[in-house]
């Protein structure tokens, strides 16, 4: 048990034996600390999400029975949460990201506001996979994909519209 307590104790305190690359604080594993380090790291998770969308798609294709009638109240239930689910997006850009935003441009080494930043990308795309997935859940339970990829649509579209940008000045409009 003493050995694993050195061994932990030496990876914990040697952060410096790790390549750096500019993202890492260090004095932290996990604490990025630049605006382009924080763009790369959502431009990374935005590209997987946009993949996972395209193997949702193929695997709903592969795994799906054949399409019969459907009881349309699943399918309308969850078009009514994708809706509501957009609106979401909207409100979390607005307060998270675009607030960070203008932050971000007069403080741009602000921890606190890039991680609000980041968030907002984040729950943005956590959001936009969501309507990706209901497109998978309606194609396994036996809906056609002419009707379902509106939902996988929808997923890609916001994904590609709300893609990372640096932080620049935006006019307060309503």
């Amino acid at each position: 048990m003493r050995f694993v307590n050195r061994a932990v104790t030496k990876v914990a305190d040697s952060s410096t034996d790790w390549p750096n690359f500019g993202i890492l604080d260090s004095g932290s594993w996990c604490r990025i600390i630049s605006v382009e380090a924080s763009i790369r790291l959502i431009r990374a998770l935005q590209i997987a999400m946009l993949a996972a969308i395209v193997i949702y798609l193929v695997v709903g294709e592969l795994v799906s029975p054949a399409p019969r009638m459907r009881d349309p109240i699943t399918y309308y239930v969850l078009s009514l949460v994708t809706i509501t689910i957009v609106g979401v997006i909207l409100v979390v850009r607005r307060t998270l990201v675009r607030h960070s935003e203008s932050v971000l441009v007069v403080r741009p080494s602000d921890a606190l506001t890039l991680n609000r930043w980041r968030a907002g990308y984040i729950m943005t795309y956590a959001l936009s996979e969501a309507i990706a997935l209901f497109g998978l859940v309606l194609r396994i339970l036996g809906f056609s994909l002419s009707q379902v990829l509106s939902f996988y649509a929808a997923g890609f579209i916001l994904l590609l519209f709300f893609g990372p940008r640096r932080p620049r000045a935006v006019a307060n409009s309503i």
